[in-house]
């Protein structure tokens, strides 16, 4: 029979204590490199999805921005068309036929453009009314 020697220590019940702790520190020692290697991994694989999370966060953010502005927009051009489609009427109707109400139309017509929805929604309910109280006779 042969008798390989290797470098494990014998162990006797004198020196088991430091025995143990000579086998964790060699165990440390071994999965330690193996151990750090995966953390390194999952660190960058976290950062990389962290800066991921933050673009589309972002990319989120304008689109809503884009969507709002349109939303608004499409909002206003209905409301331009409805006055519009009012002053038609009125125009069909006779309404605005030589009477002091045609220079205010011609007015409003002008800057359309520049009025705020507010006062867009105040010439609607202005210009339907008199359609309305015009559309009886």
């Amino acid at each position: 029979m042969n008798i390989i020697e290797t470098e494990i220590s014998h162990i006797s019940e004198d020196n088991i204590d430091s025995s143990k702790l000579s086998l964790a520190n060699n165990i440390i020692y071994n999965i330690k490199p193996i151990m750090d290697n995966i953390l390194s991994k999952a660190t960058t694989d976290i950062e990389s999805i962290s800066k991921r999370i933050k673009f589309k966060d972002n990319e989120i953010k304008t689109k809503k921005i884009k969507i709002k502005k349109d939303s608004e927009q499409l909002e206003r051009q209905k409301k331009v068309a409805q006055l519009l489609l009012n002053v038609e009427k009125l125009i069909e109707l006779n309404v605005i036929k030589n009477t002091p109400f045609k220079n205010e139309l011609v007015i409003l017509l002008k800057i359309i453009p520049k009025l705020t929805i507010e006062k867009l929604d105040k010439h609607i309910k202005k210009t339907s009314n008199i359609v309305q109280r015009h559309q009886k006779y």
